[in-house]
């Protein structure tokens, strides 16, 4: 009888050791995990801008081979090189873009220069959860 005591009493410190963990243990978490997220949200808005100026120098710089070369995609993808989103650890993650180009208009000077008025549309991490789409209208001259 003395053992079913014991061990019923062990049973319940245990029971009560496992919820007062759990109380305090799982909104520690809760509280941390959310504090992290929006860290980490604010840091990703911080360089957003700088990304976004990025992307549409590299589209720009696509488009303008591509105008050399005589063969003109409306849209693509890529990677910048050399340029990086920094998460809150100060590790460098690289940044993927798709792009999509409506042309405006097309002219040609006197020199024989081409002179184009393009709506570009860049995607920022493509097909992910923090992504963003920004759209631009760009003047290349060839």
């Amino acid at each position: 009888m003395a053992f079913k005591r014991k061990r019923s009493f062990l049973l319940m410190e245990v029971l009560l050791s496992l919820s007062l963990l759990c109380t305090v243990l799982i909104p520690s978490v809760v509280f941390y995990t959310r504090i992290t997220r929006s860290f980490e949200g604010d840091i990703f808005r911080l360089q957003l801008p700088a990304l976004v100026d990025h992307c549409f120098f590299a589209v720009e710089d696509k488009v303008i081979q591509q105008m050399e070369m005589g063969t003109f995609s409306l849209q693509g993808e890529g990677e910048l090189i050399g340029v990086y989103l920094y998460t809150s650890r100060g590790e460098p993650i690289t940044v993927p873009y798709t792009y999509t180009i409506a042309i405006r208009q097309e002219k040609r000077d006197a020199e024989g220069l081409l002179l184009c008025s393009l709506d570009a549309t860049v995607d920022i991490f493509p097909g992910q959860k923090q992504g963003a789409t920004v759209q631009r209208c760009l003047c290349l001259e060839r």
